[in-house]
């Protein structure tokens, strides 16, 4: 095809879509549903990506290697600065190109939102502007020597001008570059896709699809079984042997960067007192939940980052000690059933009220009292932000917002982080973080990590409970998945259906 000609028709509006000869569709099943007008500072943006709509000027790869998306290089050209040069030849699926105005234009909007991105926050990113046709320039507050793994981040996928509403909402519908474009939404109930026919990378082959928004895990795993779902996301580990002997569908297991953990409010008395945190630490018995509750298919956490990290600190300990927890109890001044504390558990997370009764069961026999409330994310997160709760079950995942751990530490360990639902302050630690994203040398950052995970695990800032493997139920007709170590994409181009 000439250039001329893929111009021409790369301009056209997406709504060539209606006109697809695929008449193939696939169905997944996923546990997220949008909850906040798909505001990119939100994680209505994975549902982005899920759909194969989102995409960002890098990419996060299936070998779990960062490598340029929308981009084709990036350079940096001061300790501050960093030029970013565009794929060309790309357009919109509302057929406008993406260019250096477009892409500024929507990191702009992103950097200077109501609500800060973890990933790209006005903490970190000082300005964006346009170079010419295809090049943009990105100034950082401090230096920052990982800036192409921030463009990595779902939540800082390019959308087009026409996304961005004025009454500050997003329209995600024909506005992606993706290989699909969403053509309708119900935030409650899902949404539906065509393949994109003048995607820029490799051309789709099932020409329809579908995300339908099934919160509860095992609803999903049962839609698996009987066929009803070609792709069923995060289905619970007790369904896996059921799921494989269905002869519908088999679960493919993902060892991901994620980790469940109790969050203990740092701020709010007398969870600021270092002994009451380590107590509640060493009452948790990890290894009985990962054995009970998972049949060590989520191995017991003994820090926030897996072992076979390589910025993780080496033979960490079983921190479970109970005779240890009612001592510190005692010497803060805490007698048996004095303290009792509210437990939030959100309902996304299936496992989270097995996991919540165990925990009450532990803290009960160390003398605390505690009460479980269930909820959806959505409803509890703004108490959490706010740090108006006592202690909360979160599954976090350490790579998600950048492909380097400094993106979490910052956002949920540093004093003014845009996440820190722990509300956990340490100078020291803000100065790690600080050298760590000036740094480019790999050892020497790993080593500053290991040493603010020691610290988190000594302070108690939150308990590690379990690592999390991921299980996806994957159709028999399904053909060409490939698990992804983020869990980002589900509607690719590799996907065909027999």
């Amino acid at each position: 095809m000439s250039m001329k000609l893929f111009k021409r028709i790369s301009m056209l509006p997406l709504l060539l879509l209606a006109t697809t000869a695929h008449a193939e569709s696939l169905v997944v099943g996923d546990f997220w549903s949008i909850k906040n007008n798909w505001a990119m500072t939100s994680d209505d943006v994975y549902v982005g990506t899920v759909a194969g709509c989102y995409e960002g000027l890098a990419r996060v790869n299936y070998d779990g290697k960062l490598e340029p998306w929308l981009a084709t290089s990036f350079k940096h050209v001061e300790p501050n600065v960093w030029e970013v040069t565009l794929r060309q030849d790309v357009a919109f699926q509302d057929g406008t190109p993406l260019d250096a105005d477009a892409v500024a234009f929507a990191l702009d909007k992103i950097l200077h939102g109501e609500v800060a991105a973890r990933a790209f926050s006005p903490k970190i990113f000082k300005s964006v502007e346009a170079l010419g046709k295809d090049k943009v320039r990105i100034t950082t507050v401090q230096p920052l020597a990982m800036l192409p793994a921030h463009l990595a981040a779902p939540s800082t996928s390019i959308l087009s001008k026409a996304a961005y509403r004025q009454d500050g909402t997003i329209d995600p519908v024909s506005h992606c570059t993706g290989p699909y474009a969403i053509v309708s939404v119900d935030q409650a109930q899902g949404l539906k896709v065509k393949a994109n026919p003048t995607y820029w990378g490799k051309k789709p082959t099932v020409g329809e699809g579908e995300v339908r928004f099934v919160l509860d895990a095992n609803t999903r795993a049962v839609q698996a079984r009987s066929g009803e779902a070609d792709i069923a996301r995060l289905v619970p580990p007790s369904s896996v042997k059921q799921i494989n002997d269905s002869g519908v569908a088999t679960v493919s297991e993902a060892s991901t960067p994620r980790t469940t953990m109790l969050v203990i409010n740092n701020r709010k008395k007398p969870f600021d007192d270092i002994r009451v945190r380590r107590a509640i630490q060493a009452a948790i018995d990890n290894q009985a939940i990962s054995d009970a509750l998972f049949e060590g298919l989520m191995p017991a956490a003994n820090d926030v980052f897996r072992p076979t990290d390589a910025w993780a600190p080496k033979d960490q300990k079983p921190t479970y000690n109970p005779d240890l927890a009612k001592s510190l109890l005692k010497e803060a001044g805490i007698t048996s059933g004095s303290l009792k504390v509210e437990m939030i558990a959100y309902v996304e997370r299936a496992e989270f009220k097995d996991i919540a009764a165990a925990v009450q069961q532990m803290l009960a026999e160390i003398g605390i009292e505690s009460t479980i409330k269930q909820a959806q994310y959505n409803a509890v997160e703004p108490d959490l932000l706010k740090g108006n709760f006592d202690l909360a079950f979160l599954s976090r995942n350490y790579l998600t917002d950048v492909l380097d751990p400094a993106g979490f530490l910052s956002s949920d360990f540093s004093c003014e982080g845009s996440y820190n639902l722990a509300h956990y302050c340490s100078p020291e630690v803000d100065a790690w973080i600080k050298d760590a994203r000036a740094n480019d040398n790999d050892e020497e950052r790993y080593a500053l990590y290991r040493k603010i995970a020691q610290k988190l695990q000594d302070d108690a800032a939150v308990v590690d409970i379990v690592h999390v493997n991921t299980f996806d139920a994957i159709g028999k007709r399904v053909q060409g998945f490939r698990p992804h170590p983020l869990n980002s994409y589900y509607l690719t181009p590799d996907l065909s259906l027999k």
